[in-house]
């Protein structure tokens, strides 16, 4: 379960990767068992990112912001 903070970084780092024509997704509760974990997807290639702070990194990867 994600904390309040941290589902305020997931949505600034969305609006970010959205930014560089990139989509942010979230795993959710029906994904299964597990810690939270995100994709990055952009031209029907997708990354898979285990953290937020892996996210952050593709981020900068993309050209995105720190």
């Amino acid at each position: 379960m994600t904390t309040t903070t941290e589902q305020k970084r997931f949505v600034t780092l969305q609006a970010q990767f959205a930014k560089h024509g990139h989509t942010l997704h979230q795993s959710g509760p029906g994904d299964g068992p597990g810690p939270v974990s995100y994709m990055a997807e952009k031209w029907g290639m997708a990354r898979y990112l285990p953290t937020l702070a892996d996210a952050e990194k593709f981020l900068i990867q993309v050209g995105g912001a720190q």
